[in-house]
């Protein structure tokens, strides 16, 4: 559709650019799920500076993204702001590892679904934090296990078109205080509600990422909301 727009002279750039929002509640009568700007960028719509991950084609049209390493936030911890070294975790799991087959970013697909190669560490980390086995099927948690579950950070790339180092304080997003050899890597922080939904038929919590995929990695919309 987009290139449509361009072609007709209705855009002046090839670009186009999402912003997803989260509401509490649906509706059958539809509910609003963010916004889409073609042509470039809608500021009014930013809390922070962008900042820019190192990007590719993969699989033909999809966008792909490199990821350098993935980190459990301690509870009580959910935004990008609240990233140090002392609020996290990282995995135990080589960048190789996390990056075999292809990582790409789809917004058309609702749930993340990491690389198998991440489940041991991920699980590992979560009962650490939790107390509980992770399981995708459901669980079981107390209020005060609902307290821990972690969020998750994953460190992409960074944009490699440029040598200057960005300062962390006035770029939120920026892996400056958590990775300080990779200052211009971008950090995106995926909180327990963006990736944990509470069943009332079994009274369990349903964990929507998944770490099954046998090659490569899908980011989907919970990742970027």
């Amino acid at each position: 559709f987009w290139h449509q727009m361009f072609d007709a002279g209705i855009i002046e750039h090839q670009q186009f650019s999402l912003c997803f929002s989260r509401e509490l509640e649906s509706s059958s009568k539809g509910t609003s799920a963010g916004a889409v700007t073609m042509g470039g960028v809608d500021t009014n719509l930013h809390k922070s500076p962008m900042v820019y991950a190192d990007g590719h084609v993969a699989s033909a049209m999809m966008h792909g993204v490199n990821i350098r390493k993935v980190y459990m936030m301690k509870s009580g911890q959910y935004d990008v702001t609240e990233v140090t070294q002392g609020t996290t975790v990282e995995l135990d799991i080589t960048t190789g590892q996390l990056n075999g087959g292809k990582v790409i970013l789809d917004s058309g697909t609702t749930d993340t679904y990491f690389t198998r190669n991440i489940a041991n560490a991920f699980k590992k980390a979560f009962k650490s934090e939790v107390g509980v086995n992770y399981n995708t099927n459901g669980m079981k948690l107390t209020d005060a296990q609902v307290e821990k579950l972690p969020s998750v950070v994953v460190q992409l790339n960074g944009y490699t078109g440029s040598t200057e180092i960005l300062d962390p304080d006035a770029h939120p997003g920026l892996a400056g205080m958590l990775d300080p050899k990779h200052p211009n890597d971008v950090l995106v922080v995926i909180p327990p509600d963006h990736y944990f939904e509470y069943s009332t038929k079994g009274d369990t919590y349903h964990p929507r990422i998944y770490l099954t995929e046998p090659s490569g990695t899908v980011l989907g919309a919970n990742f970027m909301a």
